[in-house]
């Protein structure tokens, strides 16, 4: 009688480790249970991947090359709150500890970091991702539903632009803080430049025409911020 096999967790786990022989060893680990590993060696690059592929959780080292683990997230959570993060650390520094926690870290972890340790953080970040409020509500019956990045108004789909979606994911993901401009231009057209600039107010004005004035609030000169009931 054949066994079958458990099935792959459907989450995508970015690694970063500049300790080639370390992050293979893990990275064998996760695939054992994980449906989609990614890896990078080094901040810089790590960013890279995760503004193409979006994982839904990063465990990165803090010391490397280039750009560092605390520098890194620090730019991921620059237009994202939501990716759950877990630190890996040769050293327990008071100071970096408490930056880790102003980056919202699910787990800060001093290395050797053993397969229970590190199984029981996954699972500490898969339970904050089951537990994230998948839909924003909004006025005059509109809801924005993060999962599918549609709106809706009741039951109804409302239909946008693929750049409207992008655009208004983005700033929704934004909860009680300013999307700033910058971050929509880096996020969704990869330059800054006046054009982008021009590109985003009008996208911001044709969704007001299309829905409701305050759907978005401006901060004059930085950006946007949700509007939430």
């Amino acid at each position: 009688m054949s066994i079958t096999a458990p099935a792959l967790l459907d989450y995508t786990i970015l690694f970063v480790e500049d300790d080639d022989n370390i992050r293979q060893n893990y990275v064998h680990v996760l695939k054992e249970q994980y449906a989609n590993i990614l890896e990078s060696n080094n901040g810089s690059d790590a960013y890279k991947i995760y503004k193409k592929n979006r994982p839904d959780i990063i465990i990165t080292d803090i010391n490397m090359p280039k750009v560092n683990g605390i520098d890194f997230i620090k730019k991921v959570r620059e237009s994202d709150i939501n990716t759950k993060v877990i630190v890996f650390t040769s050293f327990t520094d008071s100071e970096i500890l408490l930056q880790a926690v102003e980056l919202k870290i699910t787990k800060y972890l001093v290395k050797p970091v053993g397969r229970d340790v590190l199984n029981l953080a996954l699972d500490q970040a898969i339970n904050e991702i089951q537990n994230i409020n998948k839909t924003l509500v909004l006025k005059h019956g509109f809801s924005w539903d993060f999962y599918s990045s549609e709106l809706y108004q009741g039951k109804k789909l409302f239909l946008l632009t693929r750049k409207e979606k992008e655009v208004l994911n983005l700033i929704f993901r934004h909860t009680n803080s300013i999307c700033y401009y910058s971050t929509l231009q880096s996020e969704i057209w990869e330059e800054e430049s006046v054009k982008t600039l021009d590109n985003i107010k009008n996208i911001i004005r044709n969704i007001r025409k299309k829905t409701f004035d305050d759907i978005v609030i401006t901060s004059y000169g930085e950006g946007f911020m949700p509007f939430s009931k």
